[in-house]
């Protein structure tokens, strides 16, 4: 075996996820807060292109990174709504962003190269750079401080890395990096020779703020600048995988080890992704899904904002609600599995983010659920 699996776990999210639904499938009344997925329905225009996909037997191989209509309209895409010039032949079109970021990294980092990430992360980059024989180097930011960078920190943390991998919107918190600091940010990596791989998957859901694109900052920037997106969030199409990214370098080795590992992405997927970005109804179902999950925050953060021992990060983006869980006197995995066990509400301990002492809610439920979500994890603190 690979020595390099001792050190490595399954996601956390997914396994408290499966458990989560596997109690529910035995008839108890239990409340999935620990899914990273939308729960709405994937849009019907999209499931119809899918399926005429299939009856017109779009069903053998593609080229490795994707068919050609598809990088067309993202690189128009990337342009339109990013202000970024990836021409479709820098278009690699992968199994889900995270296919996208675990090929980034096998082929841009070197043994024991250091790519740095800011805590609290999302849990699959510390594994994904260890897995592509790098090391992972984390930048702190608090809680008391909303979570915001350091830039002298930033410097001295990220001198000497080969790649900084930025995620604006965020998961777990739901922070937006503003333009400014994003700006800041770029230059100081364009003076440190650091390769910027921006993680924008809840590019659309966003509240107060506004989305910026890094590589957007300067044709400099865009040349050091791998910037990944996908579907799976803005149209809930987590299990049909389509990912992709506009790379400045290494395009054909990164075909090159697609070829190798998927032979291609999903046939009849891509052709879900293709009709997803290019009918006008999109929009209305960015504006759907936000305007949702914002109330739904809205909701959700009122009501833990009244519980003792409970300390609320209100999210600018995303579906997630990260909190403080410190004064309860349980670390976050005990806290995750005692109300799960007594109250039926699942959520994902912090320790798995880089975060020791906070835990991390989706908002993928009703209002009225996440209500009772909130009553039940009032009553689990009370109860300490």
């Amino acid at each position: 075996m690979n020595p390099i699996f001792k050190t490595l776990k399954p996601s956390e999210t997914l396994k408290i996820s499966a458990k989560a639904k596997e109690l529910a499938k035995k008839g108890l009344d239990v409340i999935n807060l620990s899914a990273g997925e939308p729960d709405f329905d994937t849009p019907q225009y999209i499931k119809d292109a899918i399926k005429k996909a299939l009856d017109n037997s779009k069903t053998k191989y593609t080229p490795a990174t994707g068919i050609k209509e598809l990088k067309e309209v993202i690189s128009e895409k990337f342009k339109k709504e990013n202000s970024l010039e990836y021409p479709p032949d820098n278009i690699i079109i992968s199994c889900g962003a995270k296919h996208v970021l675990f090929n980034i990294l096998f082929c841009l980092l070197e043994k024991n190269d250091k790519v740095l990430i800011i805590s609290p992360y999302w849990v699959s980059y510390p594994a994904q750079i260890i897995l592509c024989r790098g090391t992972p180097v984390i930048l702190e930011t608090e809680f008391e401080d909303k979570f915001d960078i350091d830039l002298e920190e930033f410097r001295r943390k990220v001198k000497g890395c080969k790649a900084v991998i930025i995620n604006t919107p965020s998961n777990p918190t739901g922070k937006i990096l503003k333009r400014e600091i994003l700006e800041k940010i770029a230059k100081v990596c364009l003076e440190e020779k650091v390769y910027i791989i921006s993680d924008e998957i809840y590019e659309k859901i966003v509240f107060e703020s506004e989305h910026f694109s890094i590589g957007s900052v300067s044709k400099e920037i865009l040349k050091i600048t791998f910037t990944v997106n996908g579907v799976s969030k803005s149209f809930s199409m987590t299990g049909l995988r389509i990912g992709w990214c506009g790379a400045p370098i290494l395009v054909k080795e990164l075909s090159v080890l697609q070829s190798h590992t998927t032979s291609n992405p999903t046939s009849i997927s891509q052709y879900g992704a293709l009709e997803a970005l290019k009918n006008p109804l999109c929009r209305d179902f960015y504006e759907f899904i936000r305007k949702e999950f914002k109330e739904r925050r809205d909701v959700f953060c009122r009501e833990l904002e009244k519980i003792d021992k409970l300390e609320v990060f209100v999210p600018e983006g995303a579906f997630y609600v990260f909190c403080k869980i410190k004064n309860t006197g349980l670390s976050s995995s005990e806290f995750c599995e005692k109300l799960l066990e007594k109250e039926l509400v699942s959520c994902v301990p912090g320790v798995v983010f880089g975060k020791e002492g906070f835990i991390r809610f989706s908002l993928s439920q009703s209002r009225e659920r996440l209500k009772e979500a909130a009553a039940r994890i009032k009553n689990f603190i009370a109860s300490l």
